[in-house]
């Protein structure tokens, strides 16, 4: 088979045509930009470049933030007002001030409830494509550009708006006032994927990561999967692909899952840090492509368990159409040089 570029691999997997080699890929913010990242392309590593697609607005409210000192730490305090009220939430950046920490969430009791939904209903969407044409061009034949639209409704509520505890409480002490923020979601989404259909990209993908524990399968099946599905028809009336990112346990879902109109299982990381190993994967999901995350625990071990590791995925995934391997998760700075490595030396024997 003609040699192929990293772009052109890519994109054959996700159509479920055969590559000249596996697919491996990387979030392109993972790993610093330098001679061992242009090496590590070189070799065959594919930059995973991703945009929201959309600017987001409110017609009527207003966004404020706040930013002051408190104990020597610098605090965050975002503010949405609307005419039902204030509503707010408070971050904790990191040194870097690329990474906040979300001390206070959006929801803290029922009086969130009101200006939230109203705030929900009043953002409007407008195209944000340049940026995605930009990098195109500039990316090239190294990576893949592609569209992140951010959680499903049920998801953006447990992680960005409430969190796991207090997302209990309110499941158990005011479920009506629950849902009808699930719906305002909901019609937020549909809004922002008819502008996402014109985009000049073929595949979205859906933030999920739902989590077991969290959710059970009636939850999963009844609130998380009817969305996606619903974005999924948008997508394919207009020729696109959907991908949704699952790394955490999917065994508890996995025939739901694989009867779902999802294209593209992005993220799938198998054990030994999760309850499916690959193979289990591959058997499950056969008609879906699968985008596994090479298993972060595995970063730590030595270059010769990271080479075992990928050779047992390899092989369980044989011949390797409809899937691609990916970091999808950090990776300890002292461990990335080796281990990508490694990962490409694997790569480069098993697909001579």
């Amino acid at each position: 088979m003609k040699a192929m570029t990293n772009r052109e691999r890519v994109v054959a997997a996700l159509h479920g045509e055969p590559t000249d080699r596996t697919p491996f890929t990387t979030y392109e913010w993972k790993i610093p930009w330098g001679e061992d990242k242009r090496k590590l392309i070189e070799r065959g590593l594919t930059m995973m470049m991703r945009f929201p697609g959309v600017r987001e607005a409110y017609a009527h409210c207003e966004w404020t933030m706040a930013t002051y000192m408190k104990d020597g730490k610098k605090w965050e305090r975002e503010t949405i007002s609307t005419p039902k009220g204030d509503v707010s939430s408070l971050f904790l950046p990191d040194q870097t001030n690329k990474v906040r920490k979300q001390v206070q969430h959006w929801i803290k009791g029922e009086a969130d409830y009101e200006p939230l939904i109203h705030a929900i209903d009043d953002t409007v969407f407008s195209p944000s494509f340049e940026e995605i044409r930009l990098a195109q061009e500039s990316l090239g034949e190294d990576g893949y550009v592609y569209i992140w639209a951010g959680y499903s409704p049920l998801q953006e509520i447990i992680i960005r708006l409430m969190g796991i505890e207090q997302f209990s409480y309110e499941l158990a002490e005011r479920p009506d006032h629950l849902w009808a923020l699930y719906d305002a979601l909901w019609r937020r989404e549909q809004r922002r994927y008819e502008i996402l259909a014109d985009a000049p990209v073929e595949m979205v993908q859906a933030c999920g990561n739902p989590i077991a524990s969290v959710l059970g399968r009636k939850r999963f099946v009844d609130r998380v999967l009817p969305p996606l599905a619903e974005s999924a028809a948008a997508l394919h009336a207009a020729g696109k692909l959907q991908a949704v990112h699952i790394d955490g346990d999917n065994a508890i879902w996995a025939k739901d899952l694989a009867a779902s109109p999802i294209d593209i299982l992005e993220a799938f990381t198998p054990a030994p840090d999760t309850d499916m190993t690959i193979a289990q994967g591959r058997q499950a999901f056969k008609d879906k492509i699968l985008w596994a995350n090479f298993p972060s625990s595995v970063h730590l071990a030595s270059a010769e368990t990271v080479r075992a590791t990928t050779q047992e995925i390899l092989e369980a995934v044989a011949p390797g159409r409809r899937f691609l391997l990916g970091i999808t998760e950090d990776v300890p700075p002292q461990c990335w040089r080796t281990s990508f490595n490694a990962i490409l030396d694997t790569i480069d024997d098993f697909c001579r």
